[in-house]
């Protein structure tokens, strides 16, 4: 139904469209899904789901986050090698365990415990690789933040790396002999 008025200066009113609740009614049942449509939807997203969740692979996340929690590990030895004008590192104690400590051998608070006196370990199915450029395991930083390993604490002069692997996964924690940078790979 269509209507039309003039309003007082005498011209037209634009047109109105009305509808009754037949037509209302129709076009909302036009509007709806079927169950059967709903259905179907399910199945396509359930089948889509199937095949994603296998390409999800947890050795490579498990690999990537030990990777990273050690590198954070090797910062924080930095910074406190820095603000605290000594040295202090890392000792790498087993394939999957760690300690910080002072150049003199004393343990150092770690920052994920809070406690003075304990090893770090990786997650259960992740371990250290073979290290490269890094002798006796031990990974340090001066008062300066300049890295250096073995036992009479000599400054490093290669790029150390430190291989975290998880099943077929593996990242490479690397320390840059002239910046210090702490990165993973």
């Amino acid at each position: 139904m269509l209507s039309s008025a003039r309003n007082r200066s005498g011209g037209a009113k634009p047109s109105r469209f009305f509808l009754s609740r037949s037509s209302a009614s129709g076009r909302a049942a036009q509007a709806a899904f079927t169950l059967i449509e709903l259905v179907v939807v399910l199945v396509l997203m359930g089948t889509l789901a199937a095949l994603a969740l296998p390409r999800m692979d947890t050795d490579t996340f498990k690999a990537a986050t030990e990777a990273q929690r050690f590198a954070s590990a090797l910062r924080y030895a930095q910074s406190l090698a820095m603000t605290q004008g000594q040295r202090h590192l890392v000792q790498i104690t087993a394939p999957r365990s760690y300690v910080f400590k002072t150049a003199g051998g004393t343990q150092v608070k770690d920052p994920f415990s809070g406690t003075s006196a304990s090893t770090q370990s990786l997650d259960s199915a992740v371990s250290f690789g073979t290290l490269v450029n890094i002798t006796a395991s031990i990974i340090g930083f001066d008062g300066r933040g300049v890295p250096y390993t073995n036992s009479p604490l000599a400054a490093a002069s290669l790029q150390m790396q430190v291989p975290v692997a998880a099943g077929g996964a593996t990242r490479t924690v690397t320390i840059d002999p002239e910046t210090g940078r702490v990165d993973v790979q």
